[in-house]
């Protein structure tokens, strides 16, 4: 038998979209189940800074009728060329440790923590849309489609501003 995985996806997750009022400066204990990280790649010598979005999920792993709970550490880096990676651990204070760059692993020697606001990667709203075909003449033609919202956040005073601007 096979090894199956399990999550629930938190909001926090880039399948949702990445927003900046999801971003702290480290995940701990009391907030890693709905806030992210952000480190920055390159160092002195490089001056395009690319921004890596972290952030972590609880899981179950079922293996040969064991359950065992693991955190895992979802990677999304900021570059075309690069890929979404993610790293398990057994304990959330490995996941932790290694989400803020702590433990001496290659996230935390390969980057270094973002010094603010201005090296977060931009808000953006998910990276997919669903849709629903249907057949017209026998072709496919699209009857609905679907882009899931980024989860709710407090508008600051001036999005709400420029919000009630727009609709009056």
């Amino acid at each position: 038998m096979g090894i199956r995985t399990s999550y629930v996806t938190p909001p926090q997750d880039v399948m949702f979209g990445i927003s900046q009022a999801n971003i702290v400066a480290n995940i701990n204990k009391s907030n890693w189940k709905t806030k992210a990280t952000c480190r920055v790649m390159g160092d002195e010598d490089n001056p395009r800074k690319v921004p890596v979005y972290i952030w972590l999920k609880e899981g179950e792993r079922y293996a040969e009728e064991e359950k065992e709970t693991i955190y895992t550490v979802g990677i999304y880096v900021l570059m075309p060329e690069k890929e979404l990676a993610k790293e398990h651990f057994s304990t959330l204070e490995e996941a932790l440790a290694y989400a803020n760059g702590e433990d001496g692993g290659d996230l935390g020697s390969k980057t270094r923590p973002a010094e603010g606001p201005h090296e977060y990667p931009s808000d953006s709203g998910p990276p997919f849309v669903v849709s629903g075909m249907r057949v017209d003449r026998d072709r496919y033609v699209p009857k609905w489609s679907y882009r899931p919202a980024p989860p709710h956040r407090k508008l600051s005073e001036t999005e709400k501003a420029k919000w009630e601007q727009q609709n009056k």
